[in-house]
C-alpha cells in the first residue's frame, strides 16, 4: 500500500500512527521555539546607567477620594502618602514596592499601596479605614496614618511589613508603636497586628534597615540603636548602644557582605560594625569622594550585592555608589544611551525607603510623588539573585 499523509492521521504500509504524526509536529515546535528569542520587558531590556520612566504610573490614578471630600482626607488629600515625610519598602517575595503614609494634619488614610514590578501598575493592597480618630489607633483596630520616615520596612523572612515610630493622625504626636501587616490576611484589612512598642522615648523620624542574613531590624530611634527579631515576640528589642538618636533626615542601609550598617543624610554620616555581638559602636564614616550625596536630606539608599556598592538617590539621572573597601563615592553620570531624567525631589524631608534595590531584576526603583510616574535604574549588567520562595520561570521540554 502507498503511504501517503492526511490532515488528521500518517498511514504506512496500512497502520495508522496519530502518535507519530504528533511527534513530528512536536519536533517542528520545538524547533521553532529554539529560533525565537526570548521575550525581554522594559525593565529586562535596560542596560546599565540606563533609567526608564514606567507610563501612566501615578499613584493619584487609584485614590480612593478623589474629590478630597472624605473623613480622612486631610487638607492635602492622597499626595501626602508620599509627600508628607513617609517612606516605602521592596516587597522581595512579590517584586512589589509598598507605600503606607501620610500622618499629622495632612492625610488620615491607612491605605496600603503596591507597585506591582511584574505588571508595571499599582495596586491598593487594603482600604482605608473611614473612623477614624487621633492617636495611634483607629477604631476598627489598625493603626492611624503617620509620617514613617525612614521606618518602614519588608521583613522577608516573615514576609510581612513592618513599621515603628512616626507622626500619627491627627495631632502629630510622635509614637512607640510598632506594628506588622500580613500580606496574606483575609480581608486584606485584617492583617495589621501591633507588635511590643519601641522601649524608648517617642521620636517621630527614625532611621531603619533590614538585614536579611540575620532576619534582624536595625533601628535607631530616640534611645539609640536597637534591634528587633521578629521571631522573638516574647522581647524583640535588644539594646545595641546607647549613643542617642540620630539627626532627623537620615537613611540606612546594610551591606550584607561585611555586615556593616551605613547611615547618611543632613550632612551626616555613619557606619556601624553590626557582625559583633553586643554593643555596636557609631562611628563617622569618613568617606572620600563625592560626598555631596550625605548632606542630601533622607536619600534613597540601598545595598546593590552584584555591584557589591552602596548605593543613593536624590532625584535627577545621576546615582552615588561607595565603595566598601575604600570608602569611596562615586558619582555616576547616566549611560550615554540614556533618554530618562527622573525629577528632582519635591517629597518633604526627602526620598527615605521609596528608592530600593530589586534583586529579582539587579534594578533599582523609585518614586517620589503621587502626581509623578515610577522610574527604574540599571546600575550594572546581570540577571540578579532571585529570593528563594520566587517561582522560576516556567522552561518548555520537547520529548
Amino acid at each position: 500500500m502507498t503511504p501517503y499523509w492526511n490532515a488528521t492521521t500518517f498511514r504506512t504500509g496500512g497502520v495508522t500512527s496519530m502518535s507519530l504524526y504528533r511527534f513530528f509536529v512536536m519536533i517542528a515546535c520545538g524547533m521553532a521555539l529554539q529560533v525565537l528569542p526570548a521575550m525581554a520587558g522594559p525593565v529586562e531590556a535596560l542596560l546599565p546607567g540606563e533609567w526608564y520612566e514606567v507610563p501612566n504610573s501615578n499613584v493619584s490614578a487609584i485614590n480612593p477620594c478623589p474629590a478630597n471630600n472624605c473623613n480622612y482626607s486631610g487638607a492635602p488629600g492622597q499626595k501626602s502618602v508620599i509627600l508628607a515625610w513617609s517612606g516605602g519598602a521592596y516587597d522581595t517575595k512579590r517584586d512589589r514596592l509598598i507605600l503606607w503614609g501620610g500622618g499629622h494634619g495632612d492625610y488620615g488614610g491607612n491605605e496600603i499601596y503596591g507597585f506591582d514590578v511584574n505588571t508595571l501598575k499599582w495596586i491598593m493592597l487594603t482600604k482605608p479605614s473611614t473612623n477614624i480618630a487621633d492617636g495611634e489607633v483607629y477604631p476598627d483596630g489598625r493603626p492611624s496614618s503617620r509620617h514613617t520616615y525612614g521606618g518602614l520596612l519588608y521583613l522577608a523572612n516573615v514576609d510581612k511589613l513592618w513599621a515603628s515610630n512616626g507622626s500619627v493622625w491627627e495631632n502629630g504626636g510622635c509614637s512607640t508603636g510598632t506594628w506588622m501587616y500580613d500580606f496574606s490576611a483575609s480581608p486584606p484589612e485584617s492583617g495589621w497586628a501591633r507588635q511590643t512598642d519601641y522601649p524608648g522615648d517617642a521620636k517621630c523620624g527614625a532611621v531603619s534597615a533590614y538585614d536579611p542574613a540575620t532576619g534582624l531590624v536595625w533601628f535607631n530611634g530616640k534611645a539609640g540603636l536597637q534591634t528587633f527579631n521578629p521571631a522573638n515576640m516574647s522581647s524583640p528589642w535588644v539594646q545595641r548602644n546607647q549613643e542617642g538618636s540620630v539627626p532627623l533626615y537620615m537613611s540606612g542601609a546594610i551591606d550584607v557582605k561585611r555586615q556593616k550598617l551605613v547611615m547618611i543624610g543632613g550632612g551626616y554620616a555613619f557606619i556601624h560594625d553590626i557582625s559583633q555581638s553586643g554593643t555596636v559602636a557609631r562611628q563617622n564614616l569618613a568617606a572620600l569622594g563625592a560626598t555631596e550625596i550625605e548632606s542630601a536630606n533622607a536619600p534613597g539608599l540601598a545595598y546593590d550585592p552584584v555591584s557589591d556598592r552602596i548605593v543613593a538617590w536624590n532625584g535627577g539621572a545621576s546615582i552615588y555608589t561607595l565603595n566598601m573597601d575604600t570608602l569611596v563615592w562615586e558619582r555616576r553620570a547616566p549611560a550615554s544611551s540614556n533618554t530618562v531624567t527622573p525629577p528632582q525631589v519635591t517629597a518633604a524631608g526627602g526620598t527615605f525607603g521609596r528608592f530600593q534595590y530589586m534583586p529579582f531584576y539587579n534594578a533599582f526603583i523609585a518614586v517620589n510623588a503621587t502626581s509623578e510616574n515610577v522610574y527604574i535604574y540599571r546600575l550594572s549588567a546581570g540577571t540578579g539573585s532571585p529570593p528563594p520562595q520566587r517561582p522560576g520561570k516556567p522552561t518548555v521540554t520537547v520529548r
